[in-house]
């Protein structure tokens, strides 16, 4: 005796088919099925689980003529045949919102009353075309009929959600605020996502408060989100606060959580340590995540804490989980800062390339810091190192950025060596990178520490006529500080007048600077245009009591000066002759 499949076991096989993904199997057992020597009339059942096959496999074409051809032979065809054909579509990732209208025309032709599963899926169709007129026309039919329940409100949410209509997801839920329905974790879930996701972290912190006011206890998730809005806020007490509510409420804060709040405990390490500790009773695998930000934090705070983020580091890469570029830059960071320069050159060299990272620009930033921090070093070994670490970019074909053009003129100001950061300037220049202010900066200062002040004004100058690379007002500060230390008045007040006339600023420091050095070399007249410049930036100098005095001295004796050259009988310059 052979087994013999009744249309249940076919419907079952095709169902199963189906839900694998696999719809061309289950197009096959829809064949057999029609074609077995039992001759078996398929139902309302085949054709759902059919439907399904072709739902699941995301096939919104096959679907589609599966559905005429059943409307066309006048087959019996119910909700959830036209569900799935509408899930389809959904998941086809095109736009197929003419064909979701057409399913709605459809079951309307046929006396069915849509549900709310198939009137949710046809406004995520037409979200995902970017039909939002007839996203919010479907709405409208549904609030109509009465049906907009919290349950209809949490599926409209997740649609809108999931096609990144984050607004629409708020309004929807501001909706069902008003509307007095008893609102649940699930929905105000979705409103804090939506929030998050548009970057509106005072929304999401105020949707908290009302979740907490409404008495409804968030998911972990939610928690989480609040933290990081927190964050985002520079409010990283309230993060930390968040974190107690959550374990308060029993939810279970997560390795993303924990690794949030020690994120939060960024100027306490003790307190990100402890809450690195607790991450690990939770039982949970740590993720990487959390390690990382736990070096972030230690890489603050100095020799003790990197000697902790050392040893951490051991205990991770002999157990899991497994260093990120992101780890060893974190430690690299604080290594730098510190002026480690060997260590950070043998962590690079020695643990993170060996495990198939290669280092990246902000590892280069971090070993240049390193060099450029590292006092014990000599000028040769500086130097050495520098190009050891050159040549270490071009093994791992770095390409270098902004901050590692700055970290290299860095190490060449505490070195005094002018001459590589000029040449340094010009190889940015040469890769068709446009130095930053910063960067010509860095080599102006090198110029004054050195006393190269010939060089530094033509720097400036080539600069002001170059429109490749940057200036700004501390490009003349600094020339100017150089300048008046070695009493070049003459050129410090050209260079003052050059930046006035380019719209720069010079601070109040710089000119009392300048008036003094032109006083003390009795250039009286050039002294008061620069105290007319201060006047016209609103400097307050009256309350100056040493400026004031050196203003009244010049004055004095400018007038005595004045008093000597003009012819007797002649009015002073600027007086009225009626008025005497």
């Amino acid at each position: 005796m052979g087994y013999q499949p009744d249309i249940k076991s076919f419907n079952n096989m095709i169902w199963a088919a189906g839900h694998c993904g696999q719809d061309d199997v289950a197009y096959r057992y829809y064949q057999d099925l029609l074609h077995s020597e039992q001759r078996f009339i398929p139902n309302v059942f085949t054709y759902s689980a059919l439907m399904h096959a072709y739902a699941r496999a995301k096939n919104a074409e096959k679907a589609l003529q599966f559905l005429r051809t059943l409307l066309s032979m006048k087959e019996e065809v119910n909700l959830v045949v036209f569900g799935a054909a509408m899930n389809a579509c959904a998941g086809a990732g095109q736009d197929r919102v003419s064909d979701a209208m057409w399913i709605l025309d459809q079951v309307a032709a046929m006396g069915l009353i849509p549900d709310l599963a198939l009137l949710s899926t046809a406004v995520k169709v037409c979200l995902a075309a970017g039909e939002t007129a007839k996203a919010n026309d479907i709405v409208k039919k549904i609030r109509s009929a009465g049906q907009m329940d919290i349950a209809m409100y949490h599926v409209l949410m997740k649609s809108c959600l999931a096609t990144k209509h984050y607004a629409t997801v708020l309004e929807l839920f501001e909706e069902a605020h008003q509307s007095l329905a008893r609102l649940d974790s699930g929905v105000y879930s979705l409103a804090i996502s939506a929030a998050f996701e548009a970057n509106h972290h005072s929304t999401v912190v105020g949707l908290f408060a009302q979740a907490k006011a409404d008495e409804v206890v968030l998911t972990e998730e939610s928690f989480t989100r609040v933290m990081e809005a927190y964050l985002s806020m520079g409010m990283p007490h309230k993060a930390l606060e968040s974190l107690e509510d959550m374990k308060t409420n029993r939810r279970r804060p997560s390795s993303t959580s924990y690794s949030l709040a020690i994120d939060a405990s960024r100027d306490d390490p003790s307190l990100a340590w402890k809450y690195f500790k607790e991450a690990q009773t939770t039982g949970q695998a740590l993720s990487t995540g959390i390690f990382n930000s736990l070096f972030k934090t230690f890489s603050r705070h100095g020799e003790q804490y990197i000697r902790h983020s050392l040893e951490v580091l051991r205990v991770m890469e002999a157990h899991g989980p497994p260093p990120s570029a992101i780890t060893y830059n974190s430690i690299l960071h604080g290594l730098g800062e510190n002026g480690r320069s060997h260590e950070a050159w043998v962590l690079v060299k020695e643990r993170m390339i060996p495990r198939g990272i290669s280092p990246d620009v902000f590892s280069v930033s971090s070993l240049l810091h390193a060099c450029a921090r590292a006092s014990h070093l000599t000028e040769a070994q500086t130097i050495n190192q520098v190009q050891d670490i050159f040549s270490l970019m071009q093994e791992h074909r770095v390409v270098p950025d902004d901050a590692v053009f700055s970290a290299a003129l860095e190490v060449y100001r505490r070195i005094g060596d002018a001459e590589r950061a000029v040449r340094l300037l010009q190889v940015m220049k040469d890769l068709r990178m446009a130095p930053t202010a910063m960067h010509l900066n860095q080599v102006l200062l090198v110029l004054r520490d050195v006393a190269k002040l010939d060089g530094m004004i033509s720097l400036l100058f080539e600069t002001i006529q170059n429109d490749i690379m940057q200036i700004n007002g501390n490009s003349f500060e600094i020339v100017l500080e150089g300048l008046l230390s070695e009493n070049r008045w003459d050129k410090a007040l050209g260079i003052a007048l050059e930046m006035e006339q380019l719209g720069f600023q010079p601070s109040m420091q710089t000119c009392v600077a300048l008036i003094s050095s032109l006083e003390q070399h009795r250039q009286y007249r050039a002294a008061l245009a620069v105290f007319s410049l201060m006047l016209k930036y609103d400097y307050d100098f009256y309350r100056d009591a040493q400026l004031n005095a050196v203003f009244k001295r010049m004055i004095s004796l400018a007038s005595q000066e004045d008093d000597r050259q003009r012819p007797h009988g002649a009015f002073p310059p600027n007086t009225d002759k009626g008025s005497m």
